[in-house]
């Protein structure tokens, strides 16, 4: 079986809780968070599964059997591997943020809640670091006035000259969002929302419209895109199945960053096939769209092309792509931000009913 580590990886010594007294002084549960690390470290030994709740809040099964998902289980020998910890602090949300660097050479977010009676750890998740941004994610009806301001600021930081009626629109079907905040100031936000309709030729469907996704332009290429999106999904209730993502992207440099997140079985995981897949809408895929627009309140469709033209513009966009591939300039050669134009993507997770292909 063929290594997952870095070709020329020299293997370590595991890391001991015992290591991390120092680093994690004062951080609350810290006997709990370094029991974790040294257990996630290269090279430590396999995790005794009736540990895992002496630390933290098994996830599921038997406590004593399955009481994390083997991916938690065994990232001992995963790229992600922890081979350093950095250092931890307590975030804009409460969360103890435990930064780490991993065999990949990536610096990781162990981002952790404990519980306040006996330190132990209720609820964590990991995430490439986000670079001492705070990541949190809360449903949209609860932002406050302020928290208001700062999405519709950093949205107009995104398309100069936008039209915030439109940003209202979207938000107004949507449940939940995801913000990345360092001291005062919102660096980029993600919000989304399961839905469901009826639709042409395949039924009815339950789908995660993936909404909108801003990033202030200063702080492009610092994994806040991702960070935002990521929470913004595990947040969101999933009353429904999830048979598609409903993405509209103004930017090449949003669909980029797309491709990031899940594995799509249609219309793919890169540039090129996306490009392939949507080269040539059959009659289903373009009633679908169609339809997709209407539900969207989009003013018009082009269903030769997958663009959505609203009501309101995106405005100007202020974020500048760098070495894009040349499929991205052929996606988008019919889309005008300016004019309020999106590209509609639907990413399905299995394989589209056949009608899809009719």
């Amino acid at each position: 079986m063929p290594s997952a580590f870095p070709a020329g990886h020299t293997a370590r010594v595991a890391i001991t809780s015992t290591d991390l007294t120092s680093v994690l002084a004062g951080c609350p549960g810290a006997d709990h968070v370094a029991w974790m690390l040294a257990a996630w470290s290269q090279g430590a030994p396999p995790i005794v599964p009736r540990e895992v709740g002496q630390h933290t809040t098994p996830w599921f099964g038997d406590p004593d059997v399955e009481p994390w998902p083997p991916e938690l289980m065994n990232v001992r020998e995963s790229p992600r591997a922890v081979v350093e910890v950095l250092g931890w602090r307590t975030s804009a949300f409460g969360e103890q943020v435990t930064t780490y660097r991993a065999v990949d050479g990536r610096q990781y977010d162990l981002v952790s809640r404990v519980d306040d009676a006996d330190g132990i750890i209720v609820d964590f998740r990991t995430m490439r670091s986000a670079n001492g941004a705070d990541i949190g994610a809360r449903p949209i009806r609860d932002l406050t006035d302020s928290e208001w301001d700062a999405v519709r600021g950093c949205f107009a930081s995104a398309f100069r000259n936008a039209d915030v009626a439109y940003l209202d629109r979207r938000f107004s079907v949507l449940s939940t969002i995801g913000l990345a905040w360092r001291d005062d100031r919102l660096l980029g936000f993600s919000a989304v929302g399961m839905r469901e309709a009826d639709l042409p030729f395949v039924g009815h469907h339950s789908f995660l419209d993936c909404g909108l996704t801003c990033v202030d332009p200063h702080v492009q290429e610092g994994g806040i895109s991702n960070a935002v999106g990521t929470i913004a999904m595990q947040h969101t209730p999933y009353e429904l199945p999830n048979e598609f993502s409903l993405l509209n992207f103004a930017t090449p440099v949003m669909l980029r960053a797309a491709f990031r997140f899940g594995t799509a079985a249609w219309p793919g995981n890169g540039i090129d096939e996306v490009v392939a897949a949507m080269a040539t809408p059959t009659r289903t895929q373009r009633a679908v769209g169609q339809a997709i627009a209407d539900l969207s309140g989009a003013d018009s469709y082009d269903a030769d092309h997958w663009v959505m033209r609203a009501g309101q513009s995106f405005g100007e966009s202020g974020v500048e792509a760098h070495d894009l591939e040349p499929g991205y300039e052929e996606l988008f050669r019919h889309v005008d931000p300016a004019k309020g134009d999106t590209l509609l993507a639907m990413f399905w997770w299995n394989d589209p009913p056949p009608e899809w292909w009719e």
